[in-house]
Parts: structure tokens; C-alpha cells; sequence
């Protein structure tokens, strides 16, 4: 364990439990939401794209593509 990990816990046993509910409290506060509830990345970006329209041909012809060649 590293000695910094050790120093907090040995300063945890230490403090009393009505000011280490307190201090919970404090940081239950100042903890943005989006921390409290990870937010799944599937469907992220649901609804903000747009469909301009489908692909009717390629852009380049396809006799210059290297692979038809």
C-alpha cells in the first residue's frame, strides 16, 4: 500500500463519525451528476445527425479506382 493511501486511512480511523458524515455529505454535494451516473455509450448521439439523402453513385467513376484496374 502506498504511504500516502496509508496516511488517509490512519487519518480517517482518527476523525470522529459525525465529521466524517459530514464531509460525506460535503462531497456528495460538490459531485457533478454526470459522475453519480455514467451514461452508457450506445445511443450517445441518437437524434443529431441528419440523412441529407442516399448514395446513388460514387463520387469518383469507378474506372479510376485502382482496385477495378
Amino acid at each position: 500500500m502506498s504511504p500516502i493511501k496509508q496516511q488517509l486511512l490512519d487519518a480517517i480511523e482518527r476523525t470522529p463519525d459525525p465529521l466524517l458524515e459530514q464531509l460525506f455529505t460535503i462531497l456528495q454535494t460538490l459531485t457533478p451528476q454526470s459522475a453519480k451516473t455514467p451514461r452508457a455509450p450506445f445511443g450517445a448521439l441518437k437524434g443529431s445527425g441528419e440523412i441529407l439523402g442516399d448514395i446513388i453513385t460514387p463520387i469518383v467513376p469507378l474506372d479510376e479506382w485502382d482496385v477495378f484496374q
